[in-house]
């Protein structure tokens, strides 16, 4: 038997596993969640230490997966899309339900990130100059795109717009007929 036919022959066995697989994880990282955030804050100094002596090597690396990374999901979002709106109503009720705990905690992350930017400060006006100038230049390089891509953007959103229009009048158009609408003459008698 081949891999992949062992694969496919597993594959219900394994689409079964996978919720409770998932809510155990889940709740062991709930359990062990204030050791993990300790454990984090060391693991995540260390690595900013570390990427920071890597990042001349890092960011073109970087970029170029976020670049691969873009287009492959460009690439899938109209099927994305739908599968999205099946997900939204349950997201939007979980974060309503945690709003107070997610303020919270952009509050501190907020708080954490003015800190650090007012003491890194002095550095980083030194490279003012040089950023509003790679922005600018990157602008008026990606000028064409951008407005191609805006047009498009437009005129999907036109159609999208019209094609809902039009099932509305459909729609609208049956409840009209089915209704027997009259106008009154002055004094509203008949």
């Amino acid at each position: 038997m081949s891999l992949v036919s062992a694969i496919a022959v597993m594959a219900p066995m394994l689409m079964e596993a996978a919720p409770g697989l998932i809510i155990q994880l889940v709740d062991g990282m709930v359990e062990n969640l204030p050791m993990l955030v300790e454990t984090g804050t060391e693991v995540i100094l260390s690595l900013v230490d570390g990427i920071g002596q890597l990042l001349p090597r890092l960011i073109p690396a970087a970029i170029q997966m976020i670049v691969t990374l873009i287009s492959g999901i460009s690439r899938a979002l109209p099927q994305l899309m739908k599968m999205i709106t099946t997900i939204i109503p349950q997201v939007v009720i979980i974060l309503i339900q945690n709003l107070p705990l997610l303020i919270s905690a952009a509050l501190e992350i907020i708080l954490a990130l003015v800190t650090g930017l007012s003491e890194a400060l002095p550095e980083l006006v030194t490279y003012i100059p040089e950023i509003v100038t790679a922005i600018f230049e990157a602008l008026v390089t990606a000028g064409p795109i951008l407005w191609d891509a805006g047009i498009e953007i437009i005129g999907q959103l036109i159609e999208g717009i019209g094609d809902t229009l039009g099932e509305l009048k459909t729609i609208g158009g049956g409840i009209w007929s089915k209704r027997s609408w009259r106008v009154l003459p002055p004094g509203g008698a008949m």
